[in-house]
């Protein structure tokens, strides 16, 4: 039985061996804690910083009174830790209880991470006004989380100005959710009268659907994405032996993998060259004489940044263009990127992934995620292939 203490610096005590005390704290069911064993832990305490774990321990085994009297002296006294325990427990206790102004009270004194707490609160509750005070109180602060949280609300709210601005001032403040949301890949549209489709096609003349063939991208088109798909990979490829396994920051500069989701900024170099391989495979799929199918999550997005791009050049370098397609027939939808954009994709949920308010949606076990049939758009799941589609040969090596 000697075995089971440990001596402590006294000679009068014993304490239990560290692994009865884990044992029975990870218990499902821990044998319930006779009361004279909390009102010991109280008196030891003795009114000082001790109070706040007996308190949180009363909280965890639903010893609300007991809790509470542990955190109320030290709330009292000033301490912030406590006043948003105590606030919690009140409010788990009795609703009706004015427990809101302890958090008001650590909102309005204490950092920045209890005022957004706070917001985070009075947001669950539909208390949006209060939910914008306390996040704009901690911004104020610096906090860049409760930027973007700010901005998430008036987003919610179609206040769409509004919400960009907050994710500005998150992104400057380095939120790299908020940063990453700017980086969403989208078409480039020409001013009007400059754009480099057909001449000899007017689009306003109607032709017999039932006429018209299965869609598919022009020559021209074709070797213009191809060509952008090929840019990126080199680029790409650069960017990757300069990264390696470094984590991206914030303040990255990249062409490709820093302008994924933020999600996706720790992942290794391993994953880093499969993402990679996902802009050779659809570059295969138009050097084979096929639209480009995306088959995953990572060509998916690669497609979408090549989409960009190639919008992008056909926009703003028309001799580059001009250079690249010499000898190739002018044909109807020349350039149609937006068409390319619908119909080259099964869907667009990938680009949840820049929308700060999804974050968390790409969980498959989240219940929107689940509702709209999403998939596991988690780093891990980027290269498994969609079951709708051939898949691609397994023992392919790398381009790059």
């Amino acid at each position: 039985m000697a075995g089971m203490l440990v001596a402590t610096d006294t000679t009068e005590a014993w304490r239990p061996f560290d692994y009865l005390v884990d044992a029975v704290a990870s218990a499902v069911e821990a044998t319930a804690i006779p009361d004279e064993v909390w009102e010991a832990a109280v008196t030891h305490a003795n009114g000082g910083s001790e109070l706040l774990p007996v308190g949180r321990s009363a909280f965890r085994f639903g010893r609300l009174v007991l809790a509470e009297r542990c955190f109320s002296p030290l709330a009292a006294r000033g301490n912030h830790v406590a006043m948003h325990d105590l606030g919690f427990v009140q409010r788990e206790r009795r609703p009706e209880h004015t427990w809101s102004s302890w958090y008001r009270t650590v909102s309005e004194t204490g950092t920045p991470l209890q005022a957004r707490t706070l917001g985070a609160l009075h947001e669950i509750e539909g208390r949006w006004d209060e939910a914008v005070a306390c996040y704009e109180r901690a911004a104020d602060q610096g906090d860049a989380l409760a930027m973007r949280l700010r901005g998430v609300i008036a987003q919610r709210h179609r206040q769409n100005d509004e919400a960009h601005k907050w994710y500005v001032r998150a992104a400057e403040g380095g939120d790299a959710v908020a940063i990453a949301f700017f980086n969403q890949p989208e078409i480039y549209r020409p001013e009007m009268g400059h754009g480099l489709g057909s001449e000899t096609w007017d689009p306003n003349v109607e032709w017999d659907e039932e006429d018209e063939e299965p869609w598919q991208m022009t020559a021209r088109t074709s070797r213009i994405l191809s060509c952008n798909l090929e840019i990126l990979a080199d680029m790409a490829h650069d960017e990757l032996n300069e990264l390696g396994d470094q984590p991206v920051s914030p303040n990255s500069f990249g062409i490709f993998f820093a302008l994924l989701p933020a999600s996706t900024w720790n992942q290794p170099r391993h994953w880093r060259r499969r993402a990679l391989r996902a802009l050779d495979d659809l570059n295969e799929d138009i050097t084979l004489g096929r639209s480009p199918q995306p088959r995953c999550a990572a060509e998916e997005l690669a497609l979408h940044f090549a989409l960009e791009s190639a919008s992008a050049m056909t926009c703003d370098e028309p001799d580059l263009v001009a250079e690249f397609t010499q000898g190739l027939p002018e044909q109807q939808g020349d350039y149609d990127w937006d068409v390319c954009s619908d119909l080259l994709f099964q869907d667009h949920d990938v680009l949840f992934l820049y929308d700060p308010m999804m974050q968390g949606l790409e969980h498959p076990d989240n219940p929107l995620n689940q509702r709209m049939d999403i998939g596991d758009l988690r780093p891990e799941g980027w290269f498994e292939e969609f079951g709708n589609v051939s898949p691609r040969d397994p023992s392919r090596g790398f381009t790059h």
